[in-house]
């Protein structure tokens, strides 16, 4: 598998984070030693209605290298904020309870689809400086 912008498989970096996140939180939520999760999800649903918003104020700008990046990284970037908000908003209609499978399932999904939209949020700042950086004679900032 390819981590390279240009390729399908441009989003692997943010799912590895993600999947070894996902898989961590969701372990320790169903063994109990993530007592308050509530906490957790209502800062993931407002970091994510934060990118979100963002997202959609950096797509209407007119900064190339922003636009650039963004064609390249706003299919992941999305896919992990309509996750998280999803799966947040989920989490607060349930009773958090570490005892169900599911709700430990369903709090591991969150985890990782918020780990996959910090990194791949992470991957767009740093695109965007390095295109926004680069000078026609090569060199750099």
């Amino acid at each position: 598998m390819s981590c390279q912008p240009e390729r399908p498989a441009r989003c692997c970096i943010g799912a590895f984070v993600g999947l070894g996140f996902g898989v961590l939180v969701g372990t320790l939520f169903a063994l109990g030693f993530i007592p308050v999760m509530i906490n957790a999800v209502f800062a993931a649903f407002s970091l994510g209605s934060l990118i979100l918003a963002m997202l959609v104020a950096a797509s209407s700008g007119c900064n190339p290298a922003m636009l650039r990046c963004l064609r390249k990284r706003f299919p992941c970037l999305l896919t992990g904020v309509v996750g998280t908000v999803l799966l947040t908003l989920t989490s607060m209609v349930i009773p958090l309870d570490p005892a169900s499978a599911l709700v430990a399932a369903i709090v591991a999904a969150a985890a990782f689809f918020f780990a996959y939209m910090i990194t791949e949020l992470i991957m767009l700042i740093s695109c965007a400086v390095n295109e926004g950086c680069a000078f026609k004679d090569g060199r750099g900032c």
